[in-house]
């Protein structure tokens, strides 16, 4: 550190002798000094017309900032990945893969909550903090130099960098095995339009702007947000649409809690035939563990209806508020229904645990 201060001296003293720059990067090159700290030393000072060398504002950390910034960089890092995981989620609808249990459009389409819910925070912050950054910086408020925003700025391009190669690989690898369908395809593109934004974006800011040159860095910078907003609004719009209003969702829900009771009555029913030997007369004839009921309607709470068919028949009926288009995650084909009073009739299998 002692040596880079008295570099710094050597040519601070040098450029007011008035010898040119190039002269002094020329004798410490002889004399063995890296060109990276000659040209650090040189830096140091700023080039403007002045009678003594001119320094330059060194880099500093301000507590402010640091927490500006901190919030900054994790909300465009959780925007990122939740702009990815709808598009990716997106395009698991479009191009179902029947080989995977993931395809359920069910579960696709609540797996979509979370992540629009938390773009819907994240994004906003992100982008108020990124436009107040700059307008305070152009202000002259804070400056371009915080050692905090270079850090994180330089963290952000090699995470950008490292999932660009990552995502070039795996289209690679792909391409090799034969297995580059049009949902991988969209899937690397994905990835590599948002890492891409990221690392173009913060390249261009860690490059210092001339002050004459500022206004088009401005510009673009503008642009190139914009660009980004229209994106994540037409992602959450179109992941709200496919989700449906809340009022829907809670109608779903409500909804598989009535499927849910339907699968442990049935449970039960089969229970209370294997000690029996006989189908129970109603739901109330039941034995469930202490503290546990027979299960309700949860709005009415209205018993499900049940009726004796046979020596193994009976059947099971609740009112449901929506139609199931698609069998809930992991549920048998069975529970699909329709809307309002729906039925279903089950038998005791001879063969069964239950009938033995």
């Amino acid at each position: 550190m002692a040596v880079q201060a008295d570099l710094v001296a050597f040519v601070g003293e040098a450029l007011r002798q008035g010898i040119p720059r190039a002269r002094i990067e020329q004798v410490l090159s002889e004399a063995g000094w890296p060109a990276a700290r000659v040209n650090e030393a040189l830096q140091s000072y700023a080039v403007v017309e002045f009678p003594i060398p001119v320094p330059r504002p060194k880099p500093y950390l301000s507590a402010f900032e640091a927490f500006l910034y901190l919030v900054m960089f994790s909300a465009l890092y959780m925007s990122a990945i939740d702009l990815g995981q709808l598009a990716f989620k997106f395009i698991d609808l479009v191009f179902p893969d029947r080989a995977t249990d993931y395809s359920d459009p069910v579960f696709l389409i609540q797996s979509l909550r979370w992540p629009v819910a938390q773009l819907i925070i994240a994004f906003p912050v992100f982008l108020y903090l990124t436009v107040y950054v700059h307008r305070v910086m152009d202000a002259g408020a804070v400056r371009h130099d915080s050692r905090v925003r270079k850090w994180l700025t330089y963290l952000t391009l090699f995470a950008a960098a490292i999932v660009l190669i990552g995502d070039l690989t795996s289209l690679l690898y792909n391409l090799i095995s034969g297995e580059l369908t049009a949902r991988i395809v969209l899937k690397v593109l994905t990835v590599a339009i948002i890492a891409g934004a990221i690392f173009g974006y913060y390249l261009r800011d860690v490059r210092p702007a001339e002050p004459m040159k500022r206004p088009v860095v401005t510009m673009q910078h503008r642009v190139l947000l914009g660009g980004v907003t229209a994106v994540v609004i037409a992602a959450v719009a179109a992941s709200l649409i496919v989700i449906g209003s809340p009022e829907k969702q809670r109608q779903r829900h409500l909804d598989e809690v009535r499927s849910g009771d339907l699968g442990r009555i049935v449970n039960e029913v089969r229970a209370y035939f294997s000690s029996y030997k006989a189908l129970p007369p109603t739901l109330d004839a039941l034995v469930l563990r202490p503290g546990r009921e027979v299960p309700k309607d949860p709005v009415t709470r209205a018993p499900y209806e049940y009726a004796v068919l046979g020596p193994v028949r009976y059947r099971l009926c609740a009112d449901f508020q929506l139609k199931a288009e698609y069998a809930w995650s992991g549920r048998r084909e069975e529970w699909r229904h329709g809307k309002g009073h729906t039925c279903f009739e089950y038998e005791i299998e001879p063969n069964s645990p239950a009938a033995r």
